[in-house]
């Protein structure tokens, strides 16, 4: 067998709870033996609506490690997409000036420190720009609703 790669999931999908057993059903499939039917998961439709549509079934730990569910969907995909990068930028600033400030890089050598307080600073400069970007966006958006 040839090595497998690592692969990092990126796209957009629908997707529905969706039981092992109520999977197979849906597709006509015999459930295998060593299959349990009652497996949480999700039913997901890759590329839904187009010629490229694929649909497949993921287990729920699968699925909930790899996605997250896209808020505000009555907003532009960009819109939608500023938005989830703020909202996880934040909480790497979040979760880096924890580690820096509260002892969990305490025994770290001082040149690690300093970088980390480098990525730190350039991290939050970056999350300012992207705070900007989202007022301004919504502040038009808001704007247009009115007209």
């Amino acid at each position: 067998m040839t090595e497998r790669k690592l692969y990092q999931c990126h796209k957009r999908v629908h997707a529905t709870p969706m039981t092992r057993g109520d999977y197979n059903a849906l597709r006509g499939w015999e459930l295998p033996a060593n299959e349990n039917q009652d497996d949480e998961g999700y039913l997901v439709v890759y590329n839904q609506g187009s010629e490229a549509e694929h649909i497949s079934w993921s287990p729920k730990a699968v699925f909930d490690e790899g996605y997250t569910e896209v808020e505000n969907q009555h907003l532009p995909e960009w819109h939608q997409r500023m938005l989830l990068e703020h909202k996880e930028l934040g909480a790497r600033v979040e979760a880096l000036h924890a580690a820096l400030y509260g002892g969990i890089c305490k025994d770290f050598p001082a040149p690690e420190k300093m970088r980390l307080k480098r990525q730190l600073d350039a991290m939050d400069a970056y999350l300012k720009a992207l705070t900007a970007r989202v007022v301004e966006a919504d502040r038009k958006r808001r704007t247009e609703e009115v007209l």
